[in-house]
């Protein structure tokens, strides 16, 4: 049988940072959920090494470099192909994949690996999405039965005023677990809460919010020098940063907690989950899979993107300089180049069935 999967090429180095990463300063003010505000970017990796070193991001020096849809084993530096990623994917509960959300190819990418997994596991993979909150879950169990059109979808879920990315870049991996009635997951809390502790701390949360709020272990000190160093120029201050950082961690514990919660139900036993998140949950394993790990201990694997340089459709103004600081964890468990492409939102809804 044809893997779900294109066939690939090989790899290589750079770090840039999209702005819509730095964007996440205005968490400080605002409560918006949108992809703006999700680390959905992160430092590209190309051939030359940039101001931080090769060594910081991969354990193997690239011999050149990559080019689309180049995929690479991380830990031992090998190139894969196609059939070989579908074989790595089959051996975990739980396989993340890091998005930069407003990347068709990542989208594309991201609609192969589901076709993958469904392949593997049939109707019992569940698609866990950052993109929609805990409140929503009603809505996207009733999409999932098939008793929800798309407006009328879009329009329960508040899609506009909630994420309020483009929409189609999403649709096909909705439509598909609709067509095969797969559960969809709500990983984000609800936005009273994220407003809660944003103003007031996780101890200054209202009474009647508290059961809504997720147990929160340490914090691992790696992931706080990188995304201060991602975002930490960008705070007004180091009160601001805090703020940044609070709501991080309650995004990411309440992402672990609703996949843990679920997983260990009778209705997501024996269930393989594909999380999509930005990239920043997912990246070094210090994020999301790592909260969910001191929960639950699984196997999984994390997959993300990286963008090669000169895609035609890029931008200068979606990039900005960043100087990583070193970080003896792996980015990913497999890297996927890809190139940049836009959303085509000029495609119209299907059509009412």
């Amino acid at each position: 049988m044809q893997s779900p999967l294109r066939s690939i090429r090989l790899p290589g180095l750079a770090a840039r940072l999209t702005l819509g990463a730095v964007a996440c300063a205005a968490l400080a003010q605002s409560a918006c959920a949108g992809p703006q505000f999700h680390g959905g970017h992160h430092p590209k990796i190309g051939a030359a090494p940039a101001e931080n070193s090769e060594s910081s991001e991969l354990p193997y020096s690239l011999s050149a470099a990559p080019t689309a849809e180049t995929l690479l084993h991380v830990p031992t530096g090998l190139p894969l192909q196609a059939t070989q990623l579908t074989a790595i994917l089959a051996g975990n509960r739980v396989v993340y994949f890091g998005e930069t959300h407003d990347n068709a190819e990542v989208h594309r990418a991201q609609a192969q690996v589901l076709e993958a997994l469904l392949a593997i596991h049939g109707d019992r993979v569940v698609l866990a999405m950052e993109m929609f909150r805990a409140p929503q879950q009603p809505a996207l169990d009733r999409w999932s039965r098939g008793e929800l059109d798309e407006p009328a979808f879009l329009t329960e879920v508040g899609w506009a005023k909630g994420w309020g990315g483009e929409f189609a870049l999403y649709r096909p991996l909705l439509e598909n677990a609709k067509r095969r009635h797969l559960d969809v997951l709500a990983l984000n809390p609800s936005d009273e809460l994220q407003k809660a502790v944003r103003q007031h701390g996780w101890s200054g949360v209202p009474a009647e919010l508290r059961s809504q709020l997720p147990e929160r272990g340490p914090d691992d000190p790696w992931q706080r020098r990188q995304l201060q160093a991602v975002f930490g120029a960008h705070a007004a201050s180091p009160e601001s940063f805090d703020k940044l950082w609070r709501i991080q961690m309650l995004w990411e514990e309440h992402m672990a907690q609703r996949l843990a919660d679920y997983l260990q139900s009778p209705r997501g036993k024996d269930k393989v989950v594909l999380v999509l998140a930005g990239g920043w949950h997912v990246r070094y394993g210090f994020g999301v899979p790592k909260k969910l790990m001191r929960r639950m201990p699984l196997r999984y694997m994390s997959l993300c993107t990286e963008e090669i340089a000169g895609s035609p459709e890029d931008s200068p103004d979606r990039h900005m300089s960043y100087s990583a600081p070193p970080v003896p964890l792996y980015p990913a468990d497999v890297l996927w180049w890809l190139p940049f492409a836009k959303g085509d939102s000029s495609a119209p809804a299907p059509a009412k069935p």
